[in-house]
């Protein structure tokens, strides 16, 4: 990295107003001030507006990748817009030295008209490019999209993951000097994100710079060299990618659990179930309680429950999460599925599930639990308890990147989530094994 840096953003601030009607009139008013040379009143807020980005400064060196986390609304798409002179800013400066290519918006850039090679020369041309040196990197373009003979085809027939091949492979190829990535990648199928992830690698060796956007940790751990997280429009930490990630995950988490009943603690069990999961612990295999784990490393889930009936055949459940409440499962693991028959449980007692070196990326992850009954819907009751969250535990690694230094970006992305898991269980400590091999599908 050389000493002037490539990406200078000094106490940068842009505003939006609410109402479309004020909006255009407060452009109007802004453009005329600026024509007359007026100072207006960009550094305050008029009725109906608020501030998408607030007093943001950082610098970005040439072959250095900046990771951009934060909920949605915290203003990360503004900056690269912003960065990428779409809009302009309210207050503050922004520097860049250098050409800057840009996927921000799906489409965005294209004429929906005009062919999937008639964009790539008219990309090319705004980009500062001429027709000989686009000629060159035509080829290349349209093979990294693999999109076939669509490329001949109007845009607008396009569906959104052909858009999002032309556009990254457009953007990349183009050899420009910054390189600004928003979340839209989350729409490319996983063969083509593997393929952008070691084209960034391929970027930064020839001094290129980046800025990524995404809600990827393992993306963001495994690529980037720091990592910047933004709350509000504001600039809340900027430092290590898994650090800054570690934090996000856990302010996410914790913001899930107190904006709905599905978040509340274990030990306030719901009256209408007939046991409850009381507590949850974590073990390591030498038998030491903790809530932090290192990456890869196996454990065990404990969960302490009670009822006041005899159940029959319960099957307990445990499946894990990543983050905010409204991301899917990673994975899982039921009894059913395992083929454990238990004909009845003590009152009282601990459901242990061990994992066997789980290939969880660093993060914060939440553990919700339920028990199935055996019944199926004709013959009555499906859950004794239905999925509910009962805790949450943190995978720790320095840097994924240092723990797995033999596998490229791809391979440390590609890899996670899980999708199964090798595991055991007990009751009381005692081992529990398959009663039989069917493995019946998870009733909703």
């Amino acid at each position: 990295m050389t000493d002037t840096p490539v990406v200078t953003v000094e106490g940068l601030s842009k505003k939006f107003c609410r109402r479309l009607k004020r909006s255009l009139w407060y452009g109007a008013c802004d453009l005329a001030n600026e024509v007359l040379a007026r100072p207006g009143r960009r550094h305050e807020l008029r009725r109906h507006e608020f501030w998408a980005l607030r007093d943001m400064s950082f610098e970005l060196h040439k072959g250095e990748t900046l990771g951009v986390v934060g909920h949605n609304g915290a203003g990360k798409t503004t900056l690269l817009r912003l960065l990428n002179g779409l809009i302009k800013p309210d207050t503050g400066r922004i520097r860049l030295r250098g050409r800057v290519g840009a996927l921000i918006q799906l489409g965005a850039g294209f004429s929906a008209i005009l062919t999937g090679r008639e964009n790539i020369y008219i990309n090319g041309a705004v980009l500062g490019l001429g027709k000989k040196e686009i000629d060159r990197r035509l080829d290349e373009i349209i093979d990294f999209a693999e999109i076939g003979d669509f490329i001949d085809a109007p845009v607008q027939t396009y569906s959104s993951g052909m858009k999002v091949r032309l556009g990254f492979s457009i953007a990349s190829h183009m050899r420009p000097d910054i390189l600004l990535i928003d979340e839209i990648l989350a729409v490319g199928d996983s063969s083509f994100r593997e393929r952008c992830y070691n084209r960034f690698t391929e970027f930064k060796s020839y001094g290129g710079t980046i800025i990524f956007i995404s809600h990827n940790s393992a993306a963001i751990e495994s690529v980037c060299d720091r990592a910047m997280m933004l709350d509000h429009g504001r600039v809340v930490d900027v430092g290590d990618p898994y650090e800054i990630v570690h934090r996000y995950e856990s302010e996410m988490l914790e913001l899930s659990r107190r904006s709905g009943a599905d978040g509340r603690a274990a030990t306030r069990p719901n009256l209408e179930d007939d046991i409850w999961v009381t507590d949850v612990e974590y073990y390591d295999r030498a038998g030491v309680r903790k809530s932090e784990l290192q990456l890869g490393e196996s454990f065990e889930i404990r969960l302490h429950y009670e009822t006041d009936q005899d159940l029959r055949f319960p099957h307990f459940v445990v499946a894990l999460r990543k983050g905010a409440r409204q991301n899917p499962f990673l994975t899982v693991i039921t009894m059913l599925w395992d083929g454990i028959g238990l004909e009845s449980i003590p009152r009282r007692g601990v459901i242990g599930c061990v994992l066997e070196e789980p290939s969880l990326s660093p993060g914060v992850y939440s553990v919700h639990a339920g028990v199935q009954a055996k019944a199926s819907a004709r013959l009555g009751k499906k859950w004794y308890a239905p999925l509910r969250e009962c805790g949450s535990f943190t995978v720790q690694a320095g840097s994924l990147r240092h723990q797995l230094p033999g596998l490229s970006a791809t391979d440390l992305v590609a890899g996670m989530p899980p999708l199964m898991v090798a595991h055991s269980w007990s009751l009381n400590g005692m081992a529990l094994s398959a009663a039989r091999s069917e493995a019946p599908v998870l009733e909703p």
